[in-house]
């Protein structure tokens, strides 16, 4: 019995080293090929996700040119306003009629924003107050204002800059910090000439031709050439002063003598000087739900089945009666009127 049970382990043995002398050693190289395929597709895949996320990036990318080339047929000025949210406005006469949101933190904070129809300060007063909000901002951070394109002489371009200047400040001073201001002019940007000199030169090539001509009456051109210097320097020196008075009032100005509400633009600040805000009951579509059926559209049984609400004539939704299905409501800040309820529209400080 000893020696059947031998056997029969011995024979097992042997069976067992045949099975495994009788697999394909090459299994486990094609094995190791196949994975080492398989990671370099995957790699090459990764390389071409990349390559194309580059390429895909590189195409947002555009130039001043190519933002320019979508501007309106016609404005004065274009500039560009950097804090994180970046933004091109266009300027006409003083107010932005026209702009372009040129990065995702611009969109973020665009709708909150009214950018166009307004004056130059009250738009950089929404970017610069939301740009706070969201934390794009910070105390001592930079305010970039640059003149990139210009159809406009240079005398009134730093005019209106110089009140962004101001308005930036005023802007901080109302959210109780402090920005850096920077203002530029493009290198590129050609102004055109103003009217004050080219009145003179024409001026001046008309003389010329006139005293070629009149060359008996030189005294009486004389005299009146004095007569008109006189009067110029008069009026130079009148203007001086004037200019001197209203830089010396200028600088006398208490920069808290805006209003801190307001931040010195009269508009109320809770609706942006529209006179509406949001409604919040209707969630802004302008309809509610039905009080009568409850936004099932039946109310009651007849003979045949469910009868239809006669309130919502099966809807289930009637208007919103507060706002009339608009979906807006005035503002309860300055109760539809649009201005600051603190300085009426005054935009200076009641207490000072």
């Amino acid at each position: 019995m000893k020696r059947t049970i031998r056997v029969l382990c011995l024979f097992l043995c042997f069976v067992l080293l045949l099975s495994g002398c009788s697999k394909d050693p090459s299994a486990g190289n094609s094995e190791a090929a196949s994975s080492d395929e398989a990671n370099a597709i995957d790699s090459g895949q990764e390389q071409e996700v990349s390559s194309s996320d580059s390429g895909e990036s590189s195409s947002k990318a555009e130039s001043l040119e190519d933002i320019l080339a979508r501007a309106p047929e016609e404005y004065d000025l274009a500039l560009t306003v950097k804090i994180n949210p970046q933004f091109i406005l266009y300027l006409l006469s003083y107010e932005v009629i026209a702009y372009e949101a040129l990065n995702e933190e611009a969109v973020v904070i665009e709708p909150r924003c009214v950018l166009t129809d307004r004056l130059l300060k009250d738009v950089l007063n929404d970017i610069i107050r939301f740009s706070y909000e969201e934390g794009f901002l910070q105390d001592g951070g930079d305010v970039s204002v640059t003149i990139v394109r210009a159809y406009t002489n240079e005398e009134e371009a730093r005019e209106l800059i110089e009140e962004a200047e101001s308005a930036i400040r005023a802007i901080a001073a109302s959210l109780g910090i402090t920005v850096n201001a920077v203002i530029e002019i493009e290198s590129s940007v050609a102004f055109t000439p103003s009217e004050e000199s080219s009145s003179a030169q024409e001026e001046g090539s008309a003389q010329g031709s006139d005293s070629s001509q009149q060359g008996d009456s030189s005294e009486q051109t004389e005299s009146s050439e004095q007569t008109a210097a006189e009067n110029s320097e008069y009026s130079e020196n009148y203007a001086g002063e004037s200019s001197n008075e209203e830089e010396s009032r200028s600088e006398e100005r208490d920069p808290y003598e805006w209003c801190p509400v307001c931040g010195g633009t009269g508009y109320c600040d809770r609706c942006h000087g529209l006179g509406t805000v949001y409604c919040d009951e209707c969630g802004g579509t302008g309809y509610v739900t039905c009080s009568k059926c409850w936004g099932l559209g039946y109310a009651g049984y007849e003979s045949y089945g469910p009868k239809v609400c006669d309130q919502c004539g099966g809807y289930g939704i009637v208007i919103h009666e507060n706002c009339a299905g608009t979906g807006e409501k005035n503002c309860p800040g300055c109760y539809g009127l649009g201005t600051c309820s603190v300085c009426h529209g005054s935009g200076y400080n009641p207490n000072d």
